[in-house]
């Protein structure tokens, strides 16, 4: 699934680590790209294999982390900021409005 040139990076990181579990996140990250910005079962399986861990630990790293996408994503992503100075001076009113459009 991965280009040879991802391939090449994954070797790399494996040979970083001593244990492939801890190569995880880095090699979601590169699947993730190499996967238009989301990740499918079945990349999560395939990374899976190479990190010798049940997808069932590939899928709660997924879920926990929000850097990782499920869905794929729009052409654009907005992000606002909800903490409480944002808020004071308009952020929820902003958020409110991109709701509605």
């Amino acid at each position: 699934m991965f280009s040879k040139d991802i391939l090449t990076q994954v070797d790399n990181l494996l040979s970083r680590y001593p244990i492939k579990q801890n190569a995880l996140i880095p090699i979601l990250l590169l699947a993730q790209n190499e996967n238009d910005g989301w990740l499918t079962e079945k990349w999560m399986q395939h990374v899976a294999d190479i990190c010798e861990v049940p997808l069932t630990h590939v899928e709660g790293v997924v879920t926990f982390y929000t850097m990782f996408r499920l869905k794929r994503p729009g052409k654009f992503h907005l992000q606002v900021c909800t903490c409480v100075p944002c808020c004071l001076v308009g952020g929820q009113s902003c958020w409110n409005t991109q709701k509605k459009n």
